[in-house]
């Protein structure tokens, strides 16, 4: 019986790292969706204000359109120079922004796949941690059995002696009823002596019990 609730218990362990298992696999695949949801909102909506910040500076920065004066209109005079290094300057500026968000999610990415890999490593020694459980509950389930087998041999052995000793019990209760009836006879008047011998024989005669 002792036995038997052990391994239930046993069944009722496992079960449950199973479970606990699963749910953390379930867990890790819904932050790793959740987390990669939100940073992708976090970056499109950080490009798109950047991107309506960079247009309306662009339009701040157009010129107002009016009769252009001739050296503007082949592009050599000074302002015309001036409007070009600023939307250069703005075009290194975005692509600067760019580059900064490309490397945020370079970073996330390295992040995630960190963070994945850890979860992954927990979950593998879980496993192990599981399957060495699984092989000391066997090995405790055979030990068991051997012990149940060598107790009921035992218990065996130990009634075999329990019926070897009653009839040894028997037997000396018989040869001292016999002694004490030979005693009597060989105490009354006119008794034949040879109930005397007899009376020896049964005193003498040793008792013997297998085990």
């Amino acid at each position: 019986m002792h036995a038997e609730e052990q391994e239930e218990l046993s069944s009722r362990e496992r079960a449950q790292l199973r479970d606990e298992l699963t749910a953390l696999r379930t867990h890790n695949n819904d932050l790793m969706t959740k987390l990669t949801k939100y940073k992708v909102k976090q970056i499109v909506a950080a490009m798109e204000s950047h991107q309506k910040r960079c247009k309306r500076k662009i339009s701040s920065e157009k010129p107002v359109v009016r009769p252009k004066p001739a050296f503007l209109k082949i592009g050599t005079g000074p302002n015309a120079w001036s409007q070009r290094l600023r939307l250069a300057l703005a075009a290194d500026l975005l692509r600067g922004r760019c580059r900064s968000v490309d490397n945020a999610i370079s970073e996330i990415h390295t992040h995630l796949a960190t963070n994945n890999k850890a979860l992954q490593e927990a979950c593998t020694l879980l496993e192990d941690q599981l399957t060495e459980s699984e092989k000391l509950t066997d090995l405790h389930e055979v030990k068991n059995k051997d012990l149940e087998s060598e107790t009921q041999r035992m218990r065996s052995e130990l009634e075999a002696c329990r019926a070897r000793l009653e009839g040894a019990e028997r037997a000396a209760a018989e040869r001292a009823t016999a002694a004490g009836l030979a005693a009597q006879r060989a105490t009354r008047p006119g008794t034949p002596t040879h109930n005397c011998s007899c009376y020896g024989y049964v005193l003498n005669t040793p008792l013997t019990v297998a085990f």
